[in-house]
């Protein structure tokens, strides 16, 4: 039992607890026993973006995402096949496309958001102000040390 304690690392559970988290998310949504792809994970995030960033180019999500432009693009395509987001290219530069957020993809970005803050509240549950500000702040600690071994941007985005 000893070893147990000791082998629970905050970066263990934090890992652990995100694993959890989007158990409960896929039990709420009726998913629990399919496994999203990396595809629907990169659609939810780009969908997250798009509502608070309509008209982001597709550079500009894949900073935000983290995804390489590639898989931003086949995300983006299929996106656009379902009705979720509409491409336009920018009337000055035809290199760069703007990202379009449809009103299915508000939609479905809502039922999203809805499930997450569900989840966030049950998570929540117990854990006083204070409490919530110290985990973030070191939360913020630990991912500006990641994005400075990956030598990438530490937005918060």
């Amino acid at each position: 039992m000893e070893q147990n304690k000791n082998m629970q690392t905050p970066p263990m559970l934090l890992n652990e607890v995100s694993r959890l988290f989007l158990r409960v998310v896929k039990q709420r949504s009726g998913e629990e026993d399919k496994r999203p792809t990396r595809e629907q994970m990169s659609a939810r995030l780009m969908l997250m973006h798009l509502s608070r960033n309509d008209g982001a180019t597709q550079s500009e999500l894949a900073r935000v995402t983290r995804m390489k432009a590639p898989t931003i693009s086949v995300a983006l395509r299929n996106m656009e096949a379902e009705g979720l987001v509409e491409r336009v290219a920018d009337g000055d530069d035809g290199r760069v496309t703007h990202v379009y957020i449809t009103e299915k993809g508000r939609r479905v970005d809502g039922e999203n958001l809805a499930r997450f803050q569900q989840v966030d509240s049950i998570m929540m549950e117990g854990i006083s102000e204070p409490e919530a500000d110290a985990l973030v702040a070191t939360l913020l600690k630990m991912r500006a040390n990641l994005a400075k071994e990956l030598n990438i941007s530490n937005e918060a985005d």
